[in-house]
């Protein structure tokens, strides 16, 4: 009999770590189909994605698609991009927690999440707040399999030019023969290598927990 093929669930699928992974599952044999949500379409998509254009702020309205085998949440955006505090909380706090309650709910037992290097709930970094009281509601949902991926500065082709990120990649990559030893999480990890992290934890059943970017480097190799 031949096995049965896992249905994945990809939220943020149009982002930098998003369409790697997207491309990343596409191609595996243990892969039936990918259910992508957004708020605009994947372009290029595999030939088993199935795409599912919603309103991300209401997810109730798109809850019973909400069912597979894992959840991977590459959700995330800036400040900037958002255009105030209390947007960016929605896309990188509400959506992530809302989505993740009705995941549980409809029995997924694997979920698969991108926070950030630094994340602490108690932070005095608005950013780092966000993530760490993020990361806390997850897990208080009690899931089964949940892995934290904090990645450190990501590296990869944006859509847009952040010019932060951009002189930051510049500066990592100056910097980049001093970090070894526990400095090696400070190092950029490209966008590639953290989806295959996040693919490697769930289909290896790994220990659940948070992953900082030096583990996530060794795992996306």
């Amino acid at each position: 009999m031949e096995k049965m093929k896992n249905k994945w669930i990809v939220l943020g699928a149009t982002g930098l770590v998003g369409k790697e992974l997207v491309q990343a599952l596409s191609l595996l044999p243990e892969t039936g189909e990918i259910h992508v949500f957004g708020r605009r379409p994947l372009e290029n998509a595999p030939d088993n994605v199935v795409q599912h254009v919603v309103d991300m702020g209401n997810p109730i309205t798109f809850a019973q698609g909400i069912t597979g085998d894992a959840l991977f949440c590459c959700l995330g955006t800036t400040i900037k991009q958002a255009g105030s505090q209390a947007a960016f909380r929605s896309v990188d706090f509400q959506m992530p927690v809302e989505i993740g309650a009705i995941a549980r709910n409809n029995g997924i037992p694997v979920l698969a999440v991108i926070s950030s290097m630094g994340a602490r709930a108690g932070s005095s970094i608005f950013y780092s707040k966000v993530k760490g009281e993020m990361e806390a509601a997850l897990e208080q949902q009690h899931w089964p399999q949940l892995y934290i991926v904090r990645p450190s500065l990501l590296l990869g082709e944006r859509n847009e030019k952040r010019m932060g990120e951009a002189v930051g990649e510049v500066i990592v990559g100056l910097l980049k023969p001093f970090l070894s030893g526990p400095l090696l999480k400070y190092r950029g990890i490209t966008a590639a290598t953290v989806a295959k992290a996040m693919i490697s934890l769930v289909l290896k059943e790994a220990a659940p927990g948070i992953y900082e970017s030096d583990t996530l480097q060794e795992l996306g190799k």
